[in-house]
């Protein structure tokens, strides 16, 4: 396939005007990033100008985003070709470019760095000097330099929340006492704990458990349970977030609290919305699967197959997710058997779960068994958004076009039906399944089929379809993660 941007204005062409300007909405956010990201390249500016200059503000702060995607790690020379943001004569853009200032000085040494941002911190605009704060832990991220610190102490003592996120980014995985210390206890303290302690190992993530996640995972009932069940949701995020790769030592401390509606929607498939998912990428991954990323293998495996084997519907729901992640590309039968098993129960919950976990157990094996299994279960409303989803990673990148057409059939049918909030996310689902069969490869094949999908009109509130679709576009000419 040729350039994507090249073939959606291609095939665009005798669209109005309208029309075609929702397409690129839809699709630049997405591809900038997918085709730029890291690159410090300028030609990735003459996509975000029209967003830049964008009347809705909020368009505007998410080019600003994307800009520090593009630039993010290319040292002082790319502050050269970021001058239309830092020097532009609109202040809305021009205060905000700090942030992309920060972003690519990531990685620079401390001694050049400082100087780039001395002006900032010291400005006398409050707002900007509180995003240099907020840079500067970005660009400082993991360093651990003193000289850092000393800066943020003098320049944020204003904002105390923001000072602490500034302080943990400098010190992630690499704690001390001190810092520690300065900042548990705090307001919002167990989300700058767990950042400060991911990756530094089970002694400081047991010592931030019982300092700071165990009170809000105890918390005592009130009179609104509600706020108490709130409180516990924030223990199973900032306990995902510091336990990354501890498996089921982590899980074991908060695992029950999954038949309780706030934290166990947290475990399965809830973000962190305290924490800015475009500065940190973890706040993605703040469920418990993110646990389990790189953890050991026959340590974890053992625990959460027991789980799976005695535990109730919300821990076999949480545990089928868990042992997918940590079992994939693995091949493991033993796993697959069991989730298999599961995949078979009369629990739409657990099946659905079951789905999850198969698609990363088996992910790329196109294993005919299992593709079976996922179609059978596409019929089940509770069920097919995860088997759709589980038939992408079974068969992903592996170019199947008889897989691509069964796909696309399901699609026309649930295109034909009215259309209803139910069927809209298993068709997204679907979308992004035949993106996944092709993922990687820039085939041509779905191009069409799913630009008839943009061309379709916009439905508020029901269109998750066509963002699905931009985004399977994007897999299949960029790839991705699993």
């Amino acid at each position: 396939m040729t350039d994507l941007w090249t073939a959606l204005e291609q095939r665009s062409r005798d669209w109005a005007a309208m029309d075609r300007q929702n397409l690129a909405d839809v699709v630049w956010d997405l591809y900038v990033p997918a085709r730029f990201g890291r690159t410090g390249d300028p030609r990735a500016l003459d996509y975000l100008y029209p967003y830049l200059n964008h009347a809705d503000r909020a368009a505007q702060i998410r080019a600003i985003r994307v800009v520090a995607q593009v630039f993010e790690g290319r040292g002082e020379r790319a502050l050269e070709a970021l001058q239309y943001v830092t020097q532009n004569p609109r202040n809305f853009l021009k205060d905000r470019a700090v942030s992309v200032v920060g972003a690519a000085l990531f990685g620079t040494s401390i001694h050049r760095l400082i100087p780039v941002m001395e002006p900032y911190l010291d400005n006398r605009n409050t707002f900007i000097k509180r995003l240099a704060v907020e840079a500067l832990g970005v660009a400082c991220r993991g360093t651990a330099h003193e000289e850092v610190l000393d800066l943020i102490d003098t320049h944020g003592r204003a904002w105390p929340e923001v000072q602490d996120m500034a302080i943990a980014r400098v010190y992630a995985g690499q704690p001390n006492d001190t810092v520690y210390e300065r900042l548990k206890g705090r307001v919002g303290s167990q989300h700058h704990v767990a950042m400060l302690i991911a990756g530094a190992g089970v002694e400081w993530f047991d010592r931030a458990y019982v300092d700071e996640f165990q009170p809000l995972v105890e918390a005592p009932p009130e009179k609104r349970r509600l706020w108490q069940r709130f409180k516990q949701r924030a223990a199973v995020h900032a306990i995902s977030r510091g336990g990354k790769g501890l498996g089921m030592h982590a899980l074991s401390k908060m695992i029950h609290l999954v038949a309780k509606r706030a934290p166990g929607h947290a475990m399965m498939s809830g973000r962190d919305y305290n924490i800015d998912p475009l500065k940190d990428v973890e706040a993605k991954n703040a469920t418990a699967q993110n646990l389990f990323l790189g953890a050991d293998y026959p340590s974890n495996k053992k625990g959460l197959m027991d789980l799976l084997e005695n535990g109730d519907v919300p821990t076999q729901r949480v545990a089928a997710g868990c042992i997918g992640r940590l079992a994939v590309d693995s091949d493991d039968t033993e796993v697959v058997d069991r989730l298999v098993t599961l995949a078979g129960s009369r629990n739409g919950a657990v099946k659905s779960s079951a789905l999850f976990g198969l698609g990363l157990a088996s992910y790329s094996s196109c294993d005919e068994r299992l593709a079976k299994i996922c179609y059978d279960a596409t019929s089940d409303d509770q069920t097919s958004k995860a088997a759709y989803w589980a038939i992408g990673r079974l068969f992903s990148g592996s170019g199947r076009a008889d897989v691509f057409e069964r796909l696309s059939d399901r699609s026309r049918k649930m295109r034909e039906k009215p259309i209803r909030r139910s069927a809209s996310r298993p068709l997204a689902s679907c979308y992004r399944a035949m993106g996944a069969v092709y993922k990687g490869t820039g085939s041509a094949e779905p191009f069409t089929l799913l630009m008839d999908v943009l061309s379709l009109p916009k439905h508020q509130g029901y269109d998750v379809y066509r963002r699905a679709s931009a985004q399977a576009l994007v897999d299949v000419e960029f790839g991705g993660a699993h």
